[in-house]
């Protein structure tokens, strides 16, 4: 039968803390893709144009100098631990994507300034400014396990600085970044190479 409205409902009116609904399993016998909350929609439908949900979370609370969250995800303990994993669908922040991930609005990116004399660039930094005034040597990350990361190297100094090999915007594979120069490099999953930035 058709069914308007909610299907089942849960109502915590009083709840001050913990969790309304909570679902909990510490089973060790898991199977490769088993899930502890599992929410689907599917069919065809007899309506064309209608905007559909597999999922609606809201946190609307009023009140004094509230921090309100919608959804907060961890993964942890794994070899892998990835926090979301979107598998098919495109992103959007504050709109209907037009592209794989659309933000309408401001994004930050991890940025270090360092005086260090060696520094290996981690995995939450994608700007490094290389301050030191003398020699300076940068490694970059495994080009064959970051595919698609992008990387600025900063140069404020008159100090031609070390990293290691990327291929120039002239094809031409070096180890350097000029004095007082940026450049922006990118991994195709095999190497390093120079999308934007001063030529080497």
């Amino acid at each position: 039968s058709t069914v308007v409205g909610a299907a089942h409902f849960f109502s915590a009116p009083n709840l001050a803390n913990g969790s309304a609904l909570q679902v909990y399993s510490t089973s060790t016998d898991k199977i490769n893709n088993s899930a502890g909350l599992d929410a689907r929609v599917e069919g065809a439908l007899s309506t064309d144009g209608v905007f559909t949900l597999a999922s609606r979370i809201r946190n609307a609370h009023t009140g004094t100098n509230l921090t309100n969250v919608g959804l907060e995800v961890s993964a942890i303990n794994g070899t892998n631990n990835y926090g979301l994993l979107v598998t098919n669908g495109d992103v959007g922040i504050g709109t209907n994507p037009s592209s794989t991930f659309d933000v309408n609005g401001s994004i930050g990116i991890g940025r270090d300034n360092t005086t260090a004399a060696t520094y290996t660039v981690p995995t939450n930094i994608a700007v490094v400014n290389l301050t030191l005034a003398g020699v300076q040597t940068v490694t970059l990350p495994n080009a064959a396990l970051t595919t698609r990361r992008v990387i600025t190297l900063v140069n404020p100094t008159t100090t031609v600085k070390t990293t290691s090999t990327y291929t120039n915007l002239s094809g031409v594979a070096v180890t350097t970044i000029p004095a007082n120069s940026s450049i922006t490099l990118q991994s195709d999953g095999t190497v390093w190479s120079q999308i934007q930035g001063a030529a080497a």
